[in-house]
């Protein structure tokens, strides 16, 4: 894990609203649902530069409320992006964490220790949730970016 100063990036995609509130599996399913509705719709192409994004943005409560999920990748990789949601991830400080394997395992896994890094008693930094961000490099690899605060020293 490792803290990143990331620069402003434009996006093409679809959204979705989350209700937290379902158990964990029935989001799971509808993120990877809305995963391959898009991947369906608009060919994500690896090999000439195209990346797959999975937003998490509109956070109602934090950690324990509803959300809103956008798929997409970058705008210059899609013939027709103004038939899609434009999205913009803002400027900003986030920590990255990544995973390599199975999807969509790898992308729970890294989840998961992500959850477990904002636990620990001496965590340096505290999620804003404000915009968090899934980046997959390839169809095995995705790249996790949390936009954090500082926790100032008492």
């Amino acid at each position: 894990m490792i803290l990143v100063h990331r620069k402003e990036k434009q996006l093409s995609g679809i959204v979705k609203r989350i209700e937290n509130k379902s158990a964990l599996q029935n989001q799971s399913d509808t993120i990877e649902a809305l995963h391959y509705s898009f991947i369906d719709s608009v060919n994500v192409d690896y090999s000439q530069g195209a990346r797959l994004y999975g937003v998490y943005h509109h956070y109602q409560n934090g950690l324990h409320g509803d959300y809103s999920i956008f798929v997409g990748t970058d705008t210059d990789h899609i013939e027709e992006p103004k038939s899609l949601t434009q999205m913009t991830i803002p400027e900003g400080k986030y920590l990255v964490f990544s995973g390599h394997g199975e999807m969509p395992l790898v992308v729970m896994e890294v989840w998961e220790s992500i959850w477990h890094y904002f636990e620990q008693a001496d965590c340096k930094f505290e999620r804003a949730f404000e915009m968090d961000f899934e980046y997959y490099r390839s169809k095995n690899t995705v790249i996790v970016y949390v936009s954090v605060n500082n926790i100032e020293a008492s």
